[in-house]
């Protein structure tokens, strides 16, 4: 679900903030309790390039209340495809974490890059392709 806040002035603009933040922290809440549902966290941090410095995918997995989190060094790599090796890497955490993921009801994963989600579930021909089709893999077995 992507939510666009428009707004002409700052007081509904912050209003319209303040209710998003609200749904966001309850859709994570109710996710991240429950056995049958999941939450997943997916962020990076990507260094301007003439820094030398690697692309980082960091992702936490919250189940059942529990928290797990992990990274992985993406190289030199856009923010797009560093996003979706973090939610690949979520679930491959989450695969490892439960009985089943074919018992997982809903997986929410919230993250602020709306094309590595898209990519995410995608196996057509892109750059990230490949951790696509490895989720697919991931989700069904």
């Amino acid at each position: 679900m992507v939510k666009t806040i428009s707004s002409k002035n700052a007081k509904e603009q912050a209003k319209a903030k303040e209710k998003c933040l609200m749904s966001l922290n309850k859709a994570f809440n109710f996710s991240s309790n429950l056995d049958t549902h999941e939450a997943i966290v997916a962020d990076t941090s990507v260094p301007l390039l003439h820094t030398g410095h690697q692309a980082i995918a960091a992702w936490s997995v919250w189940h059942t209340g529990h928290y797990t989190e992990d990274w992985r060094s993406n190289g030199l790599s856009m923010s797009d495809n560093t996003e979706t090796v973090a939610i690949t890497g979520a679930l491959g955490t989450l695969a490892d974490t439960v009985d089943s993921i074919l018992n997982m009801k809903e997986i929410h994963v919230f993250s602020d890059f709306t094309n590595a989600i898209k990519h995410s579930l995608d196996p057509s021909i892109h750059s990230v392709q490949c951790y696509a089709l490895e989720i697919l893999s991931i989700l069904t077995p």
